[in-house]
């Protein structure tokens, strides 16, 4: 949802899932931001912003849907757990912070983080290639082995938003 709409119709969208989710109902979104990793150097970092952070910002998608979601979620009366420090969905909902690799040394001799750095690939993939005109950025050695080095990640998000019961 957040890398298809402008960031100032998020708002009215949750609201929307606010008025349809019944009393108890969990409303559940999965976040990527489109700058894959806190560490992300030089490289990466170019080719982000030569190919994705501008295109974004003329469409007004936000380029930090992992903060700006649960924000507007607290605004409209959507519990996120926030105040109580969940991490996991529970009565008052939560947040689960979790990255995936983004390359791995030799995936056929560590198998997980093999398929942990495919399915972040997959999942950055699904969400923000509709932006994008050029091959994603781990096709461009220089910038796998920049971010091999930096043991940089997807940094995913689980937000579960609960409609309080009344």
């Amino acid at each position: 949802m957040p890398s298809i709409y402008p960031a100032a119709k998020l708002k009215a969208i949750l609201e929307e899932f606010y008025r349809l989710l019944v009393p108890g109902g969990v409303l559940e979104l999965l976040l990527i931001n489109p700058i894959p990793s806190a560490n992300a150097g030089p490289s990466l970092q170019n080719w982000v912003d030569a190919n994705l952070t501008l295109k974004l910002e003329r469409k007004y998608i936000s380029t930090r849907p992992n903060v700006l979601l649960p924000m507007l979620c607290d605004e409209i009366g959507l519990s996120t757990g926030k105040e109580r420090g969940n991490a996991a969905a529970s009565d008052h909902g939560g947040q689960l912070d979790f990255s995936f690799p983004i390359t791995v040394d030799c995936p056929t001799e560590n198998f997980e983080d093999g398929v942990a750095c495919e399915v972040g690939r997959y999942l950055y993939s699904s969400m923000w290639s509709s932006h994008l005109d050029n091959p994603p950025f781990w096709e461009n050695v220089d910038i796998l082995e920049e971010c091999r080095e930096r043991k940089c990640e997807f940094q995913c998000t689980f937000l579960y938003a609960v409609k309080p019961s009344r």
